[in-house]
């Protein structure tokens, strides 16, 4: 069903699909799409990005969120250090707390969840901004116990990330914040 849908699209883009035999394993699918006079506006993400050199410890099972949250957050000129393992992630920011301005994490992870990532940075003393990123809204976190604290859904748009992170970073650099 996803290939007849890209072929469609493809087709009414005045393009055209080409699944190409290979004898190596795997299959590879070719699509050619006119070229266009139109210049492209700028980029969502670009507009009104908001970014800084702060370092930013990031936790996230999965390696393509990672790995995409990471570039994004880099582009924007911070200092990433990224884990997927949530364990790991922890020892690291034990290791040395203020290496760190801010912790971003997943909230559903095997071996440690979102919130045992929090509890385990608060336990350190550390008052610096967390922001979870997740699909799943967990009903009993609680919130007051781990600011300053932000929780974003899942798919998080790139432009409302960096916002968030610039506003919890600079937050936390207001005189008696």
């Amino acid at each position: 069903l996803g290939l007849s849908v890209v072929a469609n699209l493809v087709t009414e883009m005045g393009g055209r699909l080409t699944i190409l035999d290979n004898a190596e394993p795997g299959t590879c699918i070719e699509v050619l799409l006119p070229e266009s006079d139109l210049v492209p506006d700028a980029a969502p993400h670009e507009e009104g990005a908001l970014g800084g050199s702060d370092r930013i410890l990031l936790v996230d099972d999965e390696i393509e969120v990672v790995t995409t949250c990471r570039k994004l957050l880099e582009r924007l000129g911070y200092n990433v250090d990224a884990y997927t393992d949530p364990v790991a992630a922890v020892e690291a920011y034990e290791a040395d707390p203020e290496r760190y301005d801010l912790v971003m994490t997943d909230f559903v992870m095997p071996n440690m969840n979102g919130e045992e990532v929090c509890r385990a940075i608060r336990a350190q003393g550390a008052d610096c901004p967390i922001v979870i990123c997740t699909a799943y809204r967990p009903g009993t976190l609680n919130q007051n116990t781990l600011k300053p604290l932000r929780i974003l859904d899942k798919p998080v748009d790139p432009n409302q990330l960096s916002r968030v992170v610039r506003a919890m970073l600079d937050a936390g650099q207001e005189p008696g914040a």
